[in-house]
């Protein structure tokens, strides 16, 4: 099991974004460059199917996202660098299962928590 968490990193969802695009873009390019430092750094391969759960931590006056579709577009273009240092199609749910979630910090500070483990082996 590899888990770690990224302190300061706000995730937001895309669908509600407004402005220009280059914000959101640099935004997203920058916690892709976070995330795949720290994988290379911190993390091991391991043997497919896996469980990745990516853990959104609110901080001081935010709000919750929507569970059923802003927080798994929040989640995006993690989901895609993950999938890219594991080298899978991240629409491969056979291999990789990705859960969205959230809670609130007991600090206020934002961060972002990583947990990626095996998946349970089905027993027929």
């Amino acid at each position: 099991m590899i888990e770690f968490t990224i302190p300061g990193m706000v995730v937001v969802t895309p669908t509600n974004q407004r402005g220009r695009w280059q914000k959101g873009w640099t935004r997203t390019r920058a916690q892709r460059k976070i995330l795949r430092v720290l994988l290379d750094a911190k993390a091991k391969r391991l043997s497919l199917p896996l469980v990745v759960t990516l853990t959104r931590v609110i901080g001081a006056r935010g709000r919750n996202l929507d569970p059923f579709d802003n927080l798994p577009s929040a989640f995006k273009h993690l989901v895609d660098e993950i999938a890219a240092w594991l080298g899978v199609n991240d629409a491969r749910s056979d291999l990789v299962r990705y859960v969205a979630a959230q809670e609130r910090s007991s600090d206020g500070k934002w961060s972002v928590r990583v947990s990626i483990q095996a998946a349970a082996k089905e027993v027929a």
